[in-house]
């Protein structure tokens, strides 16, 4: 009889012991446990870089990456899935993303980036902080300024439509430097070759600007071939060319401001990790990337353009 109730005892025991192992194996995938949700407009090069970014600098976190593949539609489902459980943080990357995430406002905390104008995309009542992908105009315009200080005419190709409130935010910061911007209207891409050729096309620096109508053409080749032209043109004019990636420096341009995707993963996932420890909602805050600049001292020098030596000394890069 005390054999069989011991043997009760330790059934009962073992029983205990696999449902406790059981929990602790299904705790971590369980909604408490989820700190952060990753969602992610598509799966293209530079959003999984900012994603590897924002993973590494929470590590210590448990995370879920959902990719929309551009589908808003299939992102409001998504994210339908974690209402009443939510997980502490949901960061969205790229336009289609943080468009979705602008509709949740059950989530307390919430995070964009990747996404060019959130004041003109979301609206002042979709607004949520994040890292914004975009150069200051302030920066660039004082950038110029510092390389080519006799040089005060800037000019910029521009659509109407997608430019225009960027377009008055540069011509305000240049009037606040003694400089003036000179803005080129267009439609389409083929309207440059003509403004080239206009005798009204008279600049000291062109500054090439991230432009849906020069960029929306159909093939990235052809994209390729219109913005090298731009440049080609601009030196047989012996103006000096401003762009805004990588590409640009190793293609002509004297100056450059790179935003590396990566980068903007590490910032935007500081910015998380800040507000996980802190469970801090508070005001909106919206910031720039940090932005590296590039002097083509080379291509300074073939122009016969010079370079200020004390912008030498900040450039984060100098092709010699």
């Amino acid at each position: 009889m005390i054999r069989t109730g011991t043997c009760i005892i330790h059934s009962f025991r073992y029983i205990l012991g696999t449902l406790f192992w059981i929990f602790l194996i299904l705790l971590p995938v369980s909604a408490s446990a989820l700190d952060a949700v990753i969602l992610t407009s598509s799966n293209i090069i530079p959003y999984a870089s900012c994603v590897e970014g924002i993973k590494e600098t929470l590590s210590q976190y448990s995370i879920k990456t959902i990719d929309i593949e551009k589908d808003l539609a299939r992102g409001r489902e998504a994210l339908e899935d974690y209402r009443g459980r939510e997980p502490r943080i949901v960061i969205a990357v790229g336009t289609q993303a943080t468009i979705v995430l602008s509709e949740f406002q059950n989530f307390p905390l919430r995070l964009f980036c990747m996404m060019k104008n959130p004041e003109k995309e979301l609206g002042p009542a979709g607004l949520y902080s994040g890292v914004r992908f975009s150069i200051p105009p302030s920066l660039q315009i004082t950038t110029i300024k510092e390389a080519f200080p006799e040089r005060t005419r800037v000019g910029i190709f521009y659509s109407k439509e997608y430019n225009q409130n960027v377009f008055d935010e540069y011509t305000r910061e240049a009037r606040s430097m003694d400089m003036t911007i000179v803005g080129f209207p267009i439609t389409t891409a083929n309207d440059i070759p003509k403004i080239l050729k206009s005798k009204d096309f008279r600049i000291d620096v062109l500054l090439i600007i991230p432009e849906r109508k020069i960029m929306s053409t159909r093939s990235m080749a052809t994209t390729t071939k219109v913005i090298e032209y731009l440049i080609e043109e601009s030196i047989r004019k012996r103006i000096p060319v401003v762009g805004y990636n990588r590409w640009f420096a190793g293609n002509g341009a004297l100056l450059a401001f790179i935003v590396d995707y990566r980068d903007v993963g590490l910032q935007t996932g500081e910015m998380a990790e800040r507000k996980l420890r802190q469970n801090e909602e508070g005001q909106i805050e919206i910031v720039f990337p940090r932005i590296r600049v590039f002097v083509n001292l080379k291509a300074a020098n073939k122009l016969g353009v010079p370079v200020s030596p004390g912008l030498l000394e900040k450039a984060d890069e100098v092709i010699r």
